[in-house]
Parts: C-alpha cells; structure tokens; sequence
C-alpha cells in the first residue's frame, strides 16, 4: 500500500502544501497567497486544514517542511526571515504542536531544491553543485560530496546577502548594497512599476529585447552585479556544475547564457574551464518534492 508524504513549502510569494508518494510523484496540492497571512498561528493552522483536505482519511505520518530562513538541525527559533517576517521568533517546538500525530523534518527551502538536482536533476552526477535561485529573494543551496553545506548556524548558502560595490551617481561614491537588494525579483519588479511604470517585469524584458537603451543600461548593470556574487561564491566553492532556478530565471532562460559568459570572466580559468552552467529542471512544484525527499533522506 502506498504511502503518501505531505510537502509544505512556505514562501516569500506563495506557501504550497503537497500530497506526494514515495516516487515523488506531486499527486495534488493546494497554493494560499503569504499576504493571506500576518501572524505565525493564522500559516500553520491554514496548513493543518489544507492538510486534513488532502487526506482527510487519516492523518500522514511524515511532513515535510520548507522554511525560507537559514536551517540546520540545531536550530530551536526561525531567525531571519527575511520575506515571511511574522515567522521570525516562532519555535520549532511550537510549529510541531500543530502536527502532532506527524514525524516532523525541516529544511531551508534553497536547500531541498539544491539537493533534487544533485540527486535527480541537472547536477547528478556531480558531488560538488551549487543552485541559486532568483525570485522574490536570492538564495543558494550548496551541496559538497553529496551532502548539503548548512554551516555552523545554519547560513550556508545566504548568497543574497553579499555584500556588492555599486556607483552612487547621485551622492558620487561608492556604496554597498547586498545582492538581493540589487538583483531579487522584487527589485527588477520596483523598477518596472516604479521607475518605469510598466505594467509588469514581462514588460520589462521585452524592452530589454527591444533595445530600449535605458532598459538595455540597466539590465546590463543587474547582471554584473549578479554575476559579482555568483563569482565570488564559485570562487570558494569550487563546484562541478551551476543550477539556476527561480521565477526571474524560468522565465527568461536565456539570460543564463548571459550570466554564465560574465561569470566566467570572474573567476579563475582553471575553475570557468569545466563549469557547467543549467536552468533548474524543476518547476513552482520543486519545493514541494524537495520536502517529501528530505523525509526519504532521513
């Protein structure tokens, strides 16, 4: 008889709750809007009723769960959660209350997906990957001898908080800005809207193909920026092959081409000379498969 797993993926723009079997096959799931939520209690208790109505005969015996904070098995509170605010503070112990009947594992969300696509995706094969997701923020996963790289605390892989140089024209100096204040969806969305006022970042892109000259400056500069801290990550890493995913990249596949051609220019020759730049193989679903997985890893 089939056992089922439940997945849960809470995120900066969506949380997914997942009913995967143990082939991670996703055989249903159901997607709640995070600005549908402002306190700790008002997630999990729409995630324990998404629960009951995706199996409703009996309660799973595992869960996996997805947190977009820094993870690693020590960790007793969510801290820094930088685009679900509400959950920094809130105790592991306090969010296993609510699933009770369920054995319970965590994961930082960049993490599980980094994980897949060294196991099945785009890097098997590969002991030494790194995935880096651009969407809502900017995060990595990295993944050394087959095993994911938590770090003392739990940091491992924070990619978006590099610190990079940019020009301030207006104040004439240099200023520091970390990458995901540079280079997130958010940002590229603020300048669409805000700066620019466009309708979306879809817009934005098709200017950019257009050649619309101020389009083309900016995005010129957001992927130096990029490619600085993809650089200076790979450049410690040392990794085999280099996964992109996230919204911005899944939707503009192209620009992978790009940055892995800025990239390159970065780092030693040595290292560009055999890495492997790829799209993610996995779709919005990978958060979800990636938390069954880590209850088949454990």
């Amino acid at each position: 008889m089939t056992e089922y797993i439940i997945g849960v993926d809470i995120g900066g723009t969506n949380v997914r709750v997942g009913l995967v079997d143990e082939q991670l096959h996703l055989i249903k799931k159901k997607s709640t809007s995070i600005t549908c939520f402002s306190t700790a209690t008002e997630l999990f208790q729409s995630i324990k009723a998404d629960i009951n109505e995706l199996l409703p005969d009996k309660p799973p015996h595992r869960i996996g769960m997805v947190l977009p904070a820094p993870w690693n098995n020590e960790s007793e509170t969510i801290e820094d959660a930088t685009n679900v605010p509400f959950l920094n503070g809130c105790k592991i112990t306090e969010i296993k209350d609510y699933f009770s009947d369920a054995q319970l594992y965590f994961e930082n969300d960049v993490n599980v997906i980094a994980l897949l696509e060294s196991k099945f995706g785009g890097a098997k094969g590969s002991h030494n990957s790194l995935y880096m997701t651009i969407s809502t923020g900017i995060g990595s996963g990295i993944i050394a001898n087959d095993f994911i790289v938590h770090g003392a605390k739990g940091y491992a892989g924070e990619i978006g908080s590099i610190p990079i140089s940019h020009w301030n024209a207006e104040l004439q100096k240099i200023e520091f800005s970390s990458l995901e204040a540079l280079c997130s969806g958010k940002t590229l969305d603020h300048y669409a809207k805000t700066i620019l006022h466009l309708k979306d970042v879809e817009e934005l892109f098709k200017l950019y193909h257009l050649e619309n000259e101020k389009v083309k400056k900016f995005m010129e500069l957001w992927l130096e920026y990029l490619s600085a801290g993809l650089a200076a990550s790979i450049q410690i890493l040392d990794p085999d092959v280099v996964i992109l995913g996230g919204g911005v990249i899944t939707h503009n596949p192209w620009l992978v081409e790009r940055l892995e051609s800025k990239t390159k220019k970065k780092v030693f020759d040595r290292i560009a000379q055999n890495l492997v730049f790829k799209v993610t193989q996995y779709n919005e679903d990978a958060g979800l498969i990636g938390a069954a997985n880590i209850c088949l890893e454990a």
